[in-house]
């Protein structure tokens, strides 16, 4: 029987998930992810927000990690929404605390590897630091964290960042050739020994939020496992595997109905189609409607100042009729009263007259 050393005896396992500024803006908390944990609250309270990040400690594609129909934000707009945006994994590497840090580079997810735990990565001074105005996790991790912890290099892929995480030979041998060497982050992050890789983690998180296509990826797994000589220890063979084999049968079986799933898929890649076509013709309505209320708006606004104006107009129509009245009823009054000193004026004439007859008259005889 093969003997163990003592590494190999350590555990390794995801500790925790720590989250600065993510998709609670502004908010530093941690979920712990040992034992038994209950996730509970109403919806929307972010249950499946949380747990869609578990994949994405294992190498997950962070961009297939969201659902982007009915124009969904990406991961990175949703997760990381700012570049002060982090997301820790603290887990444990065969007995020895490590971090993986997810945070904005740009439009894209970059990681850092580091050593220690994320208490010490977020102590009062270097969270000080990071609050600062204008700060950024990329220099904050790169120039401020580094002078008192190990971090490593920046990775710009999850591709790369899941050669580290599961110790992926194949991979890291690849990019040590293209020049791109991580070997060397790889025997210090990875979850296991230098000795061994994993395949599939990911995968087999991710399953437990996306059901698209988990029957084909479940079949590459179980060759894998079986055929791929470095993802898992040479186990001897028994006649009793043999019932393990013939259980392979039902995935043969289930490849005789792939034409009706082939067609499944192809209606429902069809019903996607036509909801992504109701959501343009909804999203093009909506603009519509909101181009009616506008003008609605911008047309009550010109009747109630022309309303405005009218009433303005009219009541000043009423005060300078007003004002005429009264000044035709003064001059009125002044023209009669003129009229009587006039009229008088005439009598007197007249009466001046007469008296000046009758004296002539009276001089004649």
């Amino acid at each position: 029987m093969k003997e163990m050393n003592k590494s190999e005896t350590k555990s390794s396992k995801l500790l925790g998930i720590v989250l600065f500024h993510s998709f609670i803006p502004g908010k530093l908390f941690k979920v712990k992810a040992i034992g038994h944990s209950n996730n509970t609250g109403d919806n929307g309270a972010g249950k499946s927000t949380l747990l869609s990040l578990l994949p994405a400690f294992y190498g997950a594609d962070p961009s297939k990690l969201v659902d982007r129909q009915a124009d969904k934000v990406s991961f990175v707009d949703y997760y990381l929404p700012t570049p002060k945006s982090v997301i820790v994994f603290e887990y444990e590497k065969l007995g020895e605390r490590k971090c993986s840090v997810m945070y904005r580079n740009g439009s894209s997810v970059a990681y850092r590897f580091l050593t220690g735990t994320a208490e010490q990565l977020f102590s009062q001074h270097l969270y000080d630091e990071l609050i600062k105005q204008g700060s950024e996790t990329r220099t904050w991790l790169k120039n401020l964290v580094s002078q008192s912890m190990s971090v490593s290099s920046q990775i710009e892929t999850s591709v790369d960042y899941r050669s580290v995480i599961l110790n992926n030979k194949k991979r890291l041998a690849q990019r040590r050739s293209t020049g791109k060497n991580l070997v060397a982050i790889a025997h210090e992050y990875s979850l296991c020994s230098a000795s061994h890789n994993m395949n599939h983690i990911d995968i087999l998180t991710a399953t437990m939020m996306r059901h698209k296509k988990m029957l084909s990826r479940f079949k590459t797994m179980i060759v894998d496992c079986f055929l791929n000589n470095t993802s898992m220890d040479d186990v001897p063979y028994k006649k009793e595997y043999i019932n393990l084999a013939n259980s392979l049968d039902v995935f043969v079986q289930l490849d005789t109905k792939k034409s009706k799933f082939d067609e499944a898929v192809a209606s429902k890649d069809s019903l996607d189609e036509y909801i992504k076509q109701l959501n343009s013709y909804r999203a093009q309505i909506a603009s519509y409607l909101r181009q009616l209320a506008l003008n609605d708006t911008q047309l009550s606004d010109k009747i109630r100042s022309q309303k405005e104006l009218h009433g303005s107009l009219v009541s000043e129509r009423k005060d300078r009729l007003q004002k005429l009245d009264t000044e035709l009823s003064i001059h009125r009054t002044e023209f009669e009263r003129k009229s009587k000193v006039v009229d008088a004026i005439y009598n007197k004439r007249d009466k001046y007259e007469n008296e000046d007859d009758i004296l002539k008259n009276y001089a004649l005889q």
